[in-house]
């Protein structure tokens, strides 16, 4: 609700007080610009006003009409209907009030209040027009006590009073313009300043080839501080390089910026530049010189101190030794990955689950694609396929792992008698010794766990055949051709292992699963993104020997770039579920934005082999009111901007 205020003039005092008798020069600085203004406001009911009030005053030259010539707004504290304020405090009053004025006044969003008041001087006051009448140059400087050299009178500068060099700027000149030495054809105008025979002149009036002298009608001379003839030169009096706290008067020579400058007119902290009303240019700055030729080279100077030391490297072991002494940053090649020692350790297998000695530098390649199947070889004898064994084995155990189909034809378990023990039946979880070589039967779901390979039990074979057909599973523990778990998951599925005193090596198998599963789709990919969560979907992936809803899926996170392979992944990853019955989704929560999340699906059979989803396409979404950047697979994340 808008409320009309009303200003009542009770008091209107404009007091400026001057006293110039009792003061000395050098107290008053320069007349006070703020007016004291007093007024009573009351609103539409006349009713006095408390409050604060915004109200605007301006300055006329007329009692109607017109434009202001100053204008400010005030927030005015009003006790009583009473306020006092002083004009100018917000917007300084830049008026020579050498004409009547008058106030306005408007309050609020009101109209400007009429009538205007006219400004009027209070008594004495009135006593500075006698000013007005004091002829020029008839108040000397003894009389206010400053002395001034022969020649220089008391002048007003913008920084106070100074005493300068008595010289009286021709007619129709407004300044003095620094002409150099005197030159007959040149021609002069009022208030150029030359200097010939080394003095320095001002032209009174327009003059061409008459030299200025003592006697000359069209000059005449400017007695300068510090004059002196100095052969012919100027009697300018030099104060060095330009400084902005100093004082300068007429004639003054400094250099700024390269270049020479007098002073027109007094000042203090005015810059010399092209243009001013108080600097002449005496001399310009010449342009830049050629560049000289180099010098010759310097002695060279005193050598740095080393720098930090850098990252250490890695030192190339070659393959992996379980009798070699490793140490922090070795690197060898095992079970066609390359592994780099975190910390020492001898006779620690690189591919140990979680190790705290060794971290996986660059993962085993994918399987190429399988060969043609070559030509059947001819029967073979047993007692050769023995001997051939024999002989790839070694007396000590120490012969080439491996055997070919080949090797392998007509091969029967009579032949391999010096090898076999027993014939075993298993129904439970067991650990294979010595007594187990052979063939072993199993039923059941069952474990069985593989010596380690040694030297002492170079030679031993042991051929595990599941018997029953079922939907158990016979898991085979012990690193076998670089793998770490074989699963019999079929009916009748069967394996046949042999050590050459280092490995495990499969030498034939039956019905036994060993393709990793297919993954489906382009990968994981990220459907929605919420304030906190985001949610993973896959394509179900496919087995040769597992149905999908066997599949199993394990999602790993982590906040670094480190979970690429499923080494990596189950090495640097967290798991944050593992899903069964075919499921294609999973959900994480409780993720805090701004930090950046990595992700990876890994798939696994019946028979325990794994393959990790590859990197998904781009994936740009809004969370929770941010803008987050790209989703990608191992690689991913959501960063917000």
């Amino acid at each position: 609700m808008k409320r009309t205020m009303q200003a009542t003039l009770a008091k209107a005092i404009l007091t400026t007080s001057i006293v110039l008798a009792s003061w000395p020069l050098t107290v008053l600085a320069e007349v006070p610009k703020g007016i004291p203004y007093q007024g009573y406001l009351t609103d539409t009911k006349k009713k006095p006003v408390d409050g604060n009030v915004s109200i605007q005053f301006s300055l006329y030259s007329a009692p109607t009409g017109g434009v202001a010539l100053w204008s400010e707004t005030d927030s005015v504290t009003v006790t009583g209907g009473w306020y006092n304020i002083v004009l100018g405090n917000v917007t300084p009053i830049a008026l020579p009030f050498d004409v009547p004025y008058f106030l306005g006044i408007k309050v609020g969003g009101d109209a400007e209040m009429t009538p205007r008041l006219a400004l009027s001087s209070v008594g004495y006051a009135m006593r500075a027009s006698v000013a007005e009448g004091v002829a020029d140059k008839s108040i000397k400087a003894s009389s206010i006590g400053e002395k001034c050299a022969t020649g220089e009178i008391l002048k007003k500068t913008d920084t106070g009073w100074a005493c300068s060099a008595d010289v009286t700027l021709p007619s129709g000149s407004s300044m003095l313009n620094w002409k150099g030495t005197w030159n007959a054809q040149a021609a002069y105008t009022p208030g150029d300043l030359v200097v010939n025979n080394g003095s320095t002149w001002v032209a009174k009036a327009g003059v061409t080839a008459v030299a200025p002298t003592t006697n000359s009608q069209q000059w005449d001379p400017v007695p300068l501080a510090g004059g002196g003839s100095g052969n012919g030169g100027a009697s300018f009096p030099w104060k060095g390089e330009w400084d902005g706290t100093a004082p300068y008067v007429l004639g003054d020579v400094v250099t700024r910026n390269g270049s020479s400058w007098i002073a027109k007119l007094g000042s203090q902290n005015i810059e010399p530049v092209p243009g001013s009303m108080y600097w002449n240019v005496l001399a310009a700055k010449g342009s830049e010189g050629a560049v000289g030729p180099a010098g010759p080279p310097g002695q060279p100077g005193p050598s740095g101190p080393p720098g930090p030391q850098g990252v250490p490297g890695l030192w190339w072991k070659n393959g992996w030794d379980a009798t070699v002494q490793y140490n922090t940053g070795d690197a060898v090649a095992w079970a066609g990955a390359a592994w780099i020692a975190k910390a020492p350790s001898m006779n620690n297998d690189p591919m140990t689950p979680n190790s705290t000695v060794w971290s996986l530098l660059a993962a085993k390649g994918m399987d190429g694609t399988p060969g043609t199947q070559g030509p059947a070889g001819s029967p073979d004898t047993g007692i050769q396929i023995r001997d051939k064994l024999q002989t790839l084995v070694g007396p000590n155990g120490q012969g080439v792992a491996g055997l070919n189909a080949d090797m392998l034809d007509g091969i029967h378990a009579v032949d391999l008698e010096p090898r076999i023990k027993t014939f075993k039946m298993i129904n439970q979880n067991s650990d294979l010794t010595i007594d187990h070589l052979g063939i072993v039967f199993v039923s059941g779901n069952t474990v069985l766990n593989l010596p380690p390979a040694a030297p002492t039990n170079a030679g031993w074979t042991y051929t595990i055949k599941r018997t029953d057909a079922g939907s158990s599973q016979v898991v085979i523990n012990g690193i076998v051709d670089g793998q770490a778990t074989h699963t019999l998951a079929t009916q009748y599925a069967a394996m046949t292992v042999m050590s050459n005193g280092q490995n495990w090596y499969t030498i034939g198998e039956s019905g036994l699963d060993m393709a990793p599963p297919v993954v489906g789709g382009s990968g994981v990919v990220a459907t929605t993104l919420g304030a906190n969560s985001v949610t993973l979907n896959w394509a179900s992936a496919t087995d040769n020997m597992t149905q999908q809803n066997g599949m199993q899926y394990t999602v790993y996170r982590s906040t670094t770039d480190n979970i690429s392979t499923v080494a990596a992944a189950e090495g640097n990853g967290a798991v944050i579920a593992t899903l069964t019955n075919g499921a294609t989704n999973y959900t994480d929560t409780g993720l805090s934005n701004g930090t950046g999340y990595y992700y990876a699906v890994v798939a696994k059979d019946a028979a325990g082999n794994k393959t990790i989803y590859q990197k998904a396409a781009p994936f740009n979404g809004v969370v929770g009111g941010s803008y987050w950047g790209q989703f990608y697979w191992g690689q991913g994340n959501w960063q917000a901007s």
